[in-house]
């Protein structure tokens, strides 16, 4: 609309716009009211169509209608020229992107030529002057319409033109021609001030946007948010909307996705812009894994008395990220990596093991205990008597004190393992021996019969004790008591 001052429009996306101009109306005739009232002429009206880059600006001046008679007066602005009796009305001007000019000033010449249209004029972008006055009033411009006849004194400014050149599908109406309104009605010429509207028409966009996304690559230990980030070409229509779908579930629009559920996830994903153009889609993995693996052993639960190699287990809930490493610390030693721990020192040993998955789940450590021992108790045997005289037949009494010691896993039991003789005994020989019970105490005892053969070196009884730490290992003791074939021996 008219404002007196350069306006400005910056094109906000590439593509095809609608210019139309109307140019303003000329000034009344109100001389005298013996004259019959005159109007002034009408804005004549042109369209057109042209390809703008976003950015672009635009500047345009729209003329104002000529000043109505009487006394010198000013036109239009923008080279509606003044006269003596009626301004003529203003151009329309755009400039910036092209040429499309308003009026151009009146002449100081004399001119009578009433057969001037928008496109046939007086003379190329300049009006008529009255006859009477020099530098009179220009008539609209680029072909606009002429002014009043002064032999009549119709003193009634012409319309201003409305011509756009520079564009594709143009189109000019005279003013006395019926034409569209600024308002989208019909009408015959503009009256009042000129005007100009611009209208977008189409986007010059066929390039798709381009979408990204932040998803992790790897595993990850927590819920997920997925920030989905779209831009279109520089000068573009500019993004829509964005749509996705997860796990091939529903179309979704929106550009942030939360994933909580663990599991491997595939995330498609594509975004539109404002001219239809539509992404080829996109595909994505998200892993999540919050589960800590398990790891067991194989480690023995008792003392053992050999070396011992203990197996490490690791495993992941099903569908998680799967083991990564498998870590332990022997005896609060320095941490190291496997599956494998041997061991071959005495002693009782503390293992800590535990495991991490590729989500980065670490598991609570393990504790077990491994108890190694290979090395035989120490066993001794003392009875308090080792010779029985004299060879009486009658059954004596032997106590048998013992001693049995193991410093690493101890001692289990002690228990008479045998009593026997270098001769043939008989059934009654040995009483209340017990053997293979544990002994409770430190001593033993039983009785032996005092005798032997005749004929013989003497008779000799064998005593053996066995002794049996916690791990299993064995130690044997023997001890002797005689009973000589004569007292000398």
């Amino acid at each position: 609309m008219y404002t007196g001052n350069v306006q400005s429009f910056t094109v906000p996306y590439t593509g095809t716009y609608k210019l139309e101009t109307w140019g303003a109306q000329g000034g009344n005739d109100n001389l005298n009211v013996s004259f019959t009232y005159h109007k002034g002429g009408l804005g004549g009206y042109a369209e057109g169509e042209v390809s703008l880059t976003k950015g672009e600006t635009i500047y345009a001046v729209v003329g104002g209608q000529g000043a109505n008679a009487p006394s010198v007066t000013n036109g239009g602005y923008n080279d509606g020229g003044g006269n003596d009796r009626s301004g003529s009305g203003g151009g329309v001007d755009y400039g910036g992107k092209f040429d499309m000019d308003g009026g151009y000033a009146g002449g100081p010449s004399y001119g009578n030529n009433k057969t001037a249209t928008q496109t046939n004029g007086y003379s190329f972008g300049r009006g008529e002057s009255v006859p009477f006055i020099d530098s009179g009033a220009g008539d609209g411009g680029w072909y606009g319409g002429y002014h009043g006849e002064s032999k009549n004194l119709y003193s009634y400014g012409g319309g201003g033109s409305s011509y756009i050149g520079g564009v594709s599908g143009s189109k000019t109406i005279d003013g006395n021609q019926s034409m569209p309104s600024p308002s989208g009605e019909t009408k015959t010429g503009n009256t009042g001030n000129g005007y100009a509207r611009i209208t977008f028409i189409k986007l010059d966009d066929t390039t798709s946007p381009v979408t990204t996304d932040n998803a992790p690559k790897d595993w990850v230990n927590k819920d997920v948010t997925v920030d989905l980030t779209a831009t279109d070409n520089d000068g573009g229509s500019g993004v829509t909307s964005t749509y996705y779908q997860l796990d091939n579930g529903p179309t979704k629009s929106g550009n942030e996705i939360k994933i909580s559920d663990e599991g491997v996830h595939t995330l498609t994903y594509w975004s539109v812009d404002n001219a239809g153009n539509e992404e080829t889609q996109h595909t994505t993995t998200v892993k999540i894994d919050k589960t800590v693996p398990i790891t067991t052993d194989n480690a023995p639960k008792d003392w053992v008395n050999k070396d011992v190699t203990v197996d490490l287990t690791a495993t992941d809930n099903d569908g998680g990220s799967g083991i990564a490493s498998t870590y332990y610390q022997l005896d609060n030693g320095s941490t190291q990596s496997g599956n494998e721990i041997k061991i071959s020192t005495e002693g009782v040993h503390t293992l800590t093991y535990w495991s991490v998955d590729n989500a980065g789940n670490t598991e609570q450590f393990n504790t077990k205990t491994i108890k190694l021992d290979k090395t035989a108790p120490v066993l001794n045997i003392s009875l308090d008597k080792t010779t029985i005289w004299p060879p009486n037949h009658k059954m004596v009494p032997i106590t048998a004190t013992i001693n049995a010691s193991d410093d690493t896993s101890g001692i289990n039991l002690v228990v008479l393992t045998s009593i026997t003789s270098n001769e043939t005994l008989q059934s009654d020989d040995i009483q209340n021996a017990n053997y293979n019970k544990p002994i409770s105490g430190s001593t033993d005892s039983f009785e032996l019969r005092a005798d032997r053969l005749g004929r013989g070196n003497g008779r000799i009884y064998t005593v053996t004790y066995t002794a049996m730490d916690n791990t299993g290992n064995v130690t044997t003791h023997t001890a002797t008591v005689t009973v000589p074939h004569n007292q000398s021996k």
